[in-house]
């Protein structure tokens, strides 16, 4: 096989595969030069212990011309406690553990990768970010898509002397996913330039909203309040968490507004990297 065929074969390996881009750097130091200038740029990075933050943090400080290179992050060093009915999570004394355990490294990494396109982090990231180290998105002018893996009831926080009308990374996001419920004032008027929005739904009655969700092919349900205040033409997709794969259907609103709802075993880092690579993501109906 030539040559060219195998170096491309290769190259596409490692745009899809942290395990086959480990791999495919070690077989020479030509062969890394080339997955890092033309598979880096396209591979999620999925960092999801304090372990493998870490040494991520070694490698960039090691090399930092890396950096630049990344534009598909995610990185998650601790999970909070759910509180569906109460639409957020809460922190708890392991949350703070496993938290501080790679917490300085996980701003320094996204403070470094400022050409970064698509960010999942966790919520507590986030708040530092902007309440803490308010300039550490200032940089980062290509970084679109956000998404968080739970909400905390902190949202009030970001509406008290917001710079420029508001953080500036909420101003130019067009998209907008929580793998968690839309907790308590929630700002929609912060995201001006948003275009989709994802969340959790937690029906007060799951098992009557399957039941409809079944029967009916014409659906119709209220927005959860706290996000009825994003604009019409942003495009929301609610998602129900299921042990059963039921599928995506469109909802109708009493306002008339068209969203759409999925019931199903969610997969988060999948729906994540769909969009990456041009697959079906959250908000494709079929």
């Amino acid at each position: 096989m030539p040559m060219e065929i195998l170096l491309q074969i290769a190259v596409l390996a490692a745009s899809t595969s942290q395990e086959a881009y480990c791999r495919f750097s070690l077989v020479s130091r030509d062969m890394r030069k080339i997955i890092e200038r033309e598979a880096l740029p396209y591979l999620p990075i999925r960092l999801e212990s304090a372990p493998t933050i870490i040494a991520f943090h070694k490698v960039l400080v090691r090399r930092p011309e890396l950096a630049t290179r990344v534009r598909h992050l995610w990185i998650r060093g601790a999970r909070s406690r759910q509180k569906p009915k109460q639409g957020y999570s809460e922190p708890t004394s392991q949350t703070w553990r496993q938290f501080k355990a790679s917490a300085f490294e996980q701003l320094f990494i996204i403070n470094a990768c400022t050409r970064l396109v698509s960010l999942a982090c966790s919520f507590p990231v986030m708040f530092l970010c902007f309440r803490f180290t308010r300039d550490i998105f200032f940089k980062h002018d290509q970084l679109k898509e956000l998404t968080l893996f739970e909400n905390w009831n902190l949202w009030a926080c970001f509406t008290l002397e917001p710079p420029v009308d508001g953080p500036h990374l909420f101003l130019q996001l067009t998209h907008l996913t929580i793998f968690d419920s839309v907790a308590p004032h929630f700002p929609a008027q912060l995201f001006p330039s948003l275009r989709y929005f994802s969340a959790e739904i937690v029906p007060a009655f799951p098992q009557a909203a399957l039941e409809a969700f079944d029967m009916n092919d014409a659906l119709k349900a209220p927005l959860p309040q706290t996000i009825k205040d994003l604009p019409r033409d942003v495009l929301i997709s609610l998602f129900m968490v299921d042990h059963s794969e039921r599928g995506a259907k469109e909802v109708t609103s009493e306002d008339e507004r068209r969203w759409l709802m999925r019931v199903g075993n969610p997969q988060f880092f999948q729906w994540w990297s769909a969009r990456i690579w041009g697959h079906r993501d959250v908000w494709t109906l079929k």
